[in-house]
C-alpha cells in the first residue's frame, strides 16, 4: 500500500530523492525538547517520538534543553547537521519572530503536533472573577515563563494598558507557585495543569481562571469565557502550539516524509485521547502550513 508520503513525493520529488528518503532513518532520530522533563511540551514530544520509533523501527531520542527562552534548544538546532536526523519540538514563542535569531532563516518548517488552550488565572483565595476586574485591581506584577506565556503577558499590557510588571520564571510550575503564594497577581498556563491547579471535583484548586486565549472557549472548561467574550475585544489571540522543526537545508523529501509520518500519527485516535488527558489538542500540518502559521505570528 503506498503511505501518503510516498504518493506525495511521487508528484513533487525525483524518483532519487524519494528513494533516498524511504530509506532515511538508518540511525537513531533526535528531538530537542525546549521544556522540563514532564512539562506538557516534553510529554507532547514524548508521545511523537515514542509513536514515530515504533513507525520507523529506530530510536527516536528525546533530549531536554531547558528555559533561556528556547534560546538553548533553538542554538542547538541551528548548528546541527540537516541531515533529517536531530529534530526540534518547537513552541509558538520560538517560531515567532525575536530577537535572537529568524525562524524563517533557521529553521526548515516540518509539521505542527499540538495545540493546547492558554488561561489566564489568578489566585483561587482572591476577590478576582472576571478579566475586567482584574485590570480595575491595577495588578503590580504577573508572572510569565518562557514560550507561549511571554508573549500572551506583552499582548495583555497592549490590548488593555495594564501597567503590571513581567517577572520572569524559569517554568509553568514556578509561576504557578508564584500566584499561588500571592508573590505576583496573575500568570498564564497551558490547560495541561489546569486539571490539578484549578480544578478538582468541579471546585477551585489554588488557582482561577478568568479567561481563555483562544478565539473559542475550551472544550475541556466551556464555562471559562473567552479574553473577547471577556471585554479585549483587542487582544490577539495566541495559541500554545507545538510543532516539529528541522535545521535550514533540511531535504525537501525528508522534510516531506517526517510531516506524512507525524500527521498518520497525529490522526490515529489513541494519539487525539492521549493528548485529551492533557487539555491538548492533536493537530498536524503540511511544512508550508506550518511555516504559513509562524510567519502570520509577526
Amino acid at each position: 500500500m503506498r503511505t501518503a508520503y510516498t504518493l506525495v513525493c511521487a508528484l513533487v520529488l525525483s524518483t532519487g530523492a524519494c528513494d533516498a528518503a524511504e530509506k532515511w532513518p538508518e540511525r537513531a532520530v533526535k528531538i530537542i525538547v525546549p521544556n522540563r522533563p514532564g512539562n506538557t511540551g516534553d510529554i507532547q514530544a514524548r508521545v511523537i517520538a515514542g509513536k514515530l520509533s515504533a513507525k520507523w523501527e529506530k530510536p527516536v531520542l528525546v533530549e531536554n534543553r531547558p528555559n533561556a527562552e528556547g534560546v538553548i534548544a533553538a542554538g542547538a538546532i541551528i548548528n546541527a547537521e540537516p541531515d533529517g536526523y536531530t529534530l526540534l519540538a518547537a513552541t509558538t514563542t520560538m517560531v515567532a519572530p525575536n530577537t535572537h535569531y529568524s525562524p524563517q532563516k533557521v529553521f526548515a518548517f516540518v509539521s505542527l503536533f499540538a495545540r493546547t488552550d492558554l488561561f489566564l488565572v489568578v489566585s483561587a483565595s482572591s476577590p478576582i472573577k472576571t478579566v475586567r476586574a482584574l485590570i480595575e485591581s491595577r495588578p503590580k506584577n504577573y508572572a510569565a515563563s518562557p514560550f507561549g506565556q511571554t508573549i500572551a503577558g506583552a499582548e495583555l499590557q497592549r490590548s488593555t494598558g495594564i501597567g503590571a510588571v513581567h517577572i520572569p520564571y524559569g517554568s509553568e510550575a514556578d509561576s504557578i507557585l508564584a500566584v499561588v503564594s500571592g508573590t505576583v497577581d496573575y500568570t498564564f498556563i497551558l490547560g495541561a495543569n489546569m486539571r490539578s491547579t484549578v480544578l478538582k471535583d468541579g471546585r477551585e484548586v489554588g488557582l482561577r481562571a478568568v479567561a481563555v486565549l483562544g478565539n473559542v472557549r475550551s472544550s475541556f472548561l466551556p464555562d471559562v469565557p473567552t479574553i473577547k467574550e471577556a471585554g479585549i475585544a483587542d487582544f490577539r489571540t495566541r495559541l500554545a502550539t507545538g510543532g516539529l522543526v528541522a535545521p535550514i537545508g533540511t531535504p525537501e523529501d525528508m522534510v516531506r516524509k517526517i510531516s506524512a509520518d507525524v500527521c498518520e500519527i497525529i490522526r490515529d485516535p489513541d494519539t487525539k485521547a492521549l493528548y485529551e488527558k492533557f487539555f491538548s489538542e492533536a493537530v498536524c500540518s503540511s511544512p508550508e502550513e506550518y511555516a504559513a502559521f509562524a510567519q502570520s505570528l509577526r
